[in-house]
C-alpha cells in the first residue's frame, strides 16, 4: 500500500509541529488499515486450516503458511479437507500434477482407499492426460485424452480416431450400448461389428458384407451386382438370391446361376425364365434356343422356348377338365379347349351364338368348318368344294336315299 507520510520533512532538529502533526496522523491511519487487513487475514487463515502445502502439516486451529508465487512447489502435496485428511490429494510426481480423490481418509501416503486417480499418464505417452478408478497407481487407465485430442475408454487412443473403445466379445454387455446395456455394438473380432439386441446378435457388419449370422439369414454384400453375382443374398448362401445385369433389370440367381429375368422398357415388364439374355414377350419360358427366331408381336404375350421338343402341360385328374378358355371384353369365355379323361373326348367348342370352328390346310385355306345350323336337313359340316372355290354344306339325303337304314350326305354340284 502506499504511504501518505511525507519522508522529506526533517526527522531530526527543528520541525514544524504542523508537519509533525500531520505525520503523525498519516501514521495512525496506516496504522489501523494495517489492524483491518491483519482481521482478514487472520480469517482467511482460519477458512484454509487444513490445507497443506509443501508437505507441512499445521496444527488445528493454525494459519499454514502460503507461499507468495501461490504455486506448488516441485515434490510438494496440497491437501483439502473438511472432516479429516486426504479426500483430496494434489501431489507433484514426475513433473506433472496427480489429482488423487478418496474415499475415506487415509494419509498422505498408502493407495489402498483411493477412488478415483487423475494424472497425465499411466504408462501411456507423455503428454496424455488419463483417469483411473481403481486402489492401484499403475495399469490401463479407464479414460485417456492423447495429445491430438483423442480419447481411448478403457484402452490407449489411436490417432485419428476421435473415440477408441475397447473390444468386447459378449452381446449380453456390448461396448457401445443403450438403455439397460444389453442392446448396442461391439467388435466380435477384428473388423466384425456386431449389433446385439436384447442380448442377443441379430446382425453383424464386416468389410464384405452386413447381415444376419443365423443361417440361411439374410445378407448384403459389398459386390457389384451382375446376373451371377447377387449382393442380396443368404448369409450361408452367398451365390442365390437377387442381382442385376444392367439397369431396369432384376436378376433371382441360383447357385450363380440366372435363374428369372425381370425387366422394363417403357413401362412394360417382361419376365424371362432360363437363360436368355432378353425375353421376347411378357413371359419368356426358355430352356434353350430354338434358332435365330423371335415371337411374333400378337402373340408373345407368352413364349416357350427349346432347342428340341417343346411343350406346354395341363394336367389334371381323370375326372377333373383341363382347359383352355379364350375369352375377350365381351365375355371371359368365348370359347374353349378341353379334355377329360373319363369323358373320352376332346372338345374344342364356341360359345358365341353364330360362331363357327374352321379348320384350315396349308397357306391359311379353309378346309371344314363347324357351325351351330338347327335347319331340318342340314348339318353343321361345311366342306371347302375346291371346284366352286367355297363352301359348301354337307346335307342329309332322304330316308334309305343311302340303303337300307342309311341317308346320303351330300353337297351341291
Amino acid at each position: 500500500m502506499s504511504s501518505s507520510i511525507n519522508e522529506a520533512w526533517p526527522q531530526a532538529g527543528n520541525a514544524l509541529t504542523a508537519n509533525v502533526r500531520s505525520n503523525f496522523a498519516a501514521a495512525k491511519a496506516e496504522i489501523e488499515a494495517l489492524q483491518l487487513k491483519a482481521t482478514g487475514l487472520n480469517a482467511a487463515g482460519t477458512a484454509l486450516d487444513g490445507v497443506v502445502i509443501g508437505g507441512e502439516t499445521p496444527a488445528a486451529g493454525t494459519f499454514t503458511d502460503i507461499i507468495a508465487t501461490g504455486n506448488i512447489l516441485s515434490n510438494g502435496v496440497v491437501t483439502v479437507s473438511q472432516t479429516g485428511p486426504d479426500p483430496l490429494t494434489i501431489e507433484r510426481t514426475g513433473g506433472f500434477n496427480k489429482w488423487t480423490f478418496r474415499t475415506t481418509a487415509g494419509g498422505l501416503t498408502g493407495l489402498s482407499n483411493q477412488a478415483l486417480i487423475i494424472k497425465p499418464s499411466f504408462g501411456a505417452s507423455a503428454g496424455e492426460f488419463a483417469i483411473k478408478t481403481s486402489t492401484a497407481d499403475s495399469g490401463t487407465a479407464d479414460l485417456v485424452i492423447s495429445t491430438t485430442g483423442d480419447v481411448g475408454i478403457g484402452i490407449a487412443p489411436v490417432t485419428g480416431a476421435r473415440l477408441l473403445l475397447p473390444q468386447e466379445n459378449d452381446p449380453v454387455t456390448p461396448t457401445l450400448a443403450f438403455g439397460d446395456g444389453d442392446t448396442g455394438f461391439y467388435e466380435q473380432s477384428d473388423d466384425i461389428l456386431e449389433l446385439a439386441i436384447g442380448g442377443v446378435v441379430k446382425a453383424e457388419l464386416a468389410g464384405t458384407f452386413i447381415g444376419s449370422r443365423t443361417g440361411g439369414g439374410w445378407r448384403l454384400f459389398h459386390v457389384v451386382a451382375s446376373a451371377t453375382l447377387p449382393p442380396y443374398a443368404f448369409s450361408d448362401d452367398p451365390d442365390t438370391g437377387m442381382g442385376s445385369a444392367a439397369l431396369d433389370q432384376l436378376s433371382l440367381i441360383a447357385g450363380s446361376v440366372e435363374g428369372i429375368r425381370i425387366e422394363e422398357s417403357a413401362g412394360i415388364i417382361k419376365v424371362a425364365v432360363g437363360s436368355i439374355v432378353s425375353p421376347d414377350g411378357t413371359l419368356h419360358v426358355h430352356t434353350a434356343s430354338a434358332g435365330a427366331v423371335t415371337a411374333h408381336n400378337d402373340a408373345d404375350e407368352g413364349v416357350f422356348e427349346n432347342s428340341a421338343a417343346g411343350g406346354i402341360s395341363i394336367l389334371t385328374p381323370n375326372a377333373s377338365d383341363s382347359n383352355i378358355y379364350f375369352g375377350s371384353s365381351t365375355t371371359n369365355v368365348g370359347a374353349f379347349i378341353r379334355w377329360k379323361y373319363d369323358f373320352s373326348a376332346l372338345i374344342v367348342s364356341t360359345l358365341k351364338a353364330g360362331s363357327n370352328i374352321s379348320i384350315q390346310g396349308g397357306s391359311a385355306a379353309t378346309g371344314v368348318s363347324v357351325d351351330d345350323s338347327t335347319t331340318a336337313g342340314d348339318t353343321r359340316f361345311l366342306v371347302y368344294d375346291v371346284d366352286n372355290a367355297t363352301l359348301e354344306r354337307v346335307t342329309v339325303g332322304a330316308a334309305d336315299s343311302g340303303g337300307t337304314n342309311f341317308k346320303v350326305l351330300r353337297i351341291p354340284n
